[in-house]
Formats: C-alpha cells, structure tokens, sequence
C-alpha cells in the first residue's frame, strides 16, 4: 500500500454546542445544523477517546454538462463510495488501549472510528483506505486529538476512493511574463508514480484562457509522478520542462484555479 507523507488540517467538531455537519456529494454545500447530544443530560464528560470520522466518494465521469466555466476543467461528477474500507492506526500521541480501528463506509460514503484513550491530548494517526476492486493509499501523519467531551471529533472531510491528479497549469511567456494561448503542451511521464493507461502516457493539451490547461491522468498509486512537459507554439522549436513532479491527491476539491503548475517556456 502507498503512503503520502503530508500533513493534514485537523477539523475538531464539537457536537455538545449544538453544531453537526454535513456535506452535499454533488456539491460544495457545508451545512451547520443544530445537533446537541447533551441536552438534558448532567454531564458530557466521558472516558478519553480519539474520534475520527469522514466520507469516501467516488468521480465520475465528466461530460461537457459538468465543464467549469473559469478553468475550462471538466470536473468529475461525485458520488458515495460504500463499502470502502478505512483503517486508523495510532502513531504517536497520547497513548490508546488499541492501536488501531477499522470500519467500512456506508451507503452513503460516511465512516466513523473510535480508540480509547488513556488521557486527553494531541494524537498522530495514519489512515488507510482500501476499496474493493480499487487502490489502496495509505495517509501518514494525520493530527487528531483525545477528548473527554462527548460527541468531540475530528472529520477529515471528503476523500476520494482511489488517488487522483488532476492540475490546471497555466503557461507564460518566460520573456513577458504574459500568459501563451493556443499552444500545445504534452506531458510525458519519466518517473515515479504510474498512471493510466500505460506506464509512458503523453498527454497532448492545448492552452486557453490566459495560458491555462488541463493534466487530468488516473495514477495506479500514491505518491509522486515525475513528468517533461514539451511546449510547441508560434512555429518555434519545441522547448522541453523536464522533471517536474506532481503529488497525487486524496482530499477532494475542485482543480485549483490559481495555477498549481505554472510553466514559463522561452
């Protein structure tokens, strides 16, 4: 299994002051609902526990319905990946009686663990996803924390059932600085990760809209692919970017549009 090696923002939710929260999969809504686990009871307190929870949702296909009209990406239709299963085990931190929970999600993607604690505090964790039929990844060093409050949780918010890499690059002129239209841009992997279809796969794309395109590949595991880009434009001789390196990802959001790959090509 794959590992990623990159830290995460905690998300602490706690449900005693009346918050839940809740995602759309087909959007980007957050929603914050009255929720309170402790109303009309004495006391909230409870035996230390690290509670971790989350949802798997799986892209679809895009189609030209589903195209963002500032980036010109079609982004991927979501939906609820159940019966993914997802391990948390303890790495460091404050000490637990069991050093790992595993659940499976449900019909609607969703997944909650528990550890027992054997105080309050900072804890590290790692958690493995597993789809059937899928790829497995493996996220390393994730903070979360034990706590004595019922209904304190950390959510990890939407991860995708499989590692993904999907990137808006933009392209600029390294002479001007101005962004290039209509030039041809193909990404050839050299190293690392692969992706799909085969080992080699040149992606052609062609620049619009103030020199962004588009490197949509599905990686057959997580970590790191090591890419050229060849840049062919104005009749001028191809010119070579080599070895760029781009981390696939788990965390769903849209491609960023802010240039998360920038070229500037002579």
């Amino acid at each position: 299994m794959d590992e990623v090696k990159r830290p995460h923002a905690r998300a602490r939710l706690r449900l005693g002051r009346r918050l839940a929260l809740a995602w759309g999969v087909g959007g980007s809504t957050l929603a914050i609902v009255a929720c309170d686990p402790c109303a009309g009871v004495a006391s909230c307190d409870q035996a230390p526990r690290v509670g971790v929870s989350g949802q798997i949702v799986d892209r679809g296909t895009p189609t030209d319905a589903d195209r963002d009209p500032l980036s010109g990406a079609n982004i991927p239709p979501l939906r609820p990946a159940p019966g993914v299963r997802v391990e948390v085990v303890r790495v460091g931190g404050v000490e637990v009686s069991q050093a790992s929970a595993a659940t499976t999600t449900n019909a609607d993607g969703w997944w909650q663990v528990a550890l027992p604690a054997r105080e309050e505090g900072d804890v590290t964790v790692d958690v493995a996803v597993t789809p059937p039929g899928g790829i497995p990844y493996r996220v390393a060093g994730v903070p979360v924390r034990a706590s004595r409050t019922r209904g304190d949780g950390s959510v990890l918010g939407r991860w995708t059932r499989e590692p993904f890499l999907t990137v808006v690059g933009e392209l600029f002129d390294a002479a001007t600085g101005a962004p290039v239209d209509d030039a041809r841009v193909t990404a050839v992997r050299r190293g690392g990760v692969e992706v799909a279809p085969t080992a080699n796969t040149r992606t052609p794309m062609v620049t619009f809209g103030a020199g962004r395109f588009i490197y949509d590949v599905r990686p057959l595991a997580a970590g790191v692919v090591v890419l050229d880009f060849t840049v062919e434009r104005d009749g001028r001789p191809p010119v070579t970017l080599a070895g760029v390196r781009l981390q696939t990802r788990h965390e769903w959001l849209p491609p960023n549009l802010d240039g998360t790959l920038v070229l500037r090509a002579p």
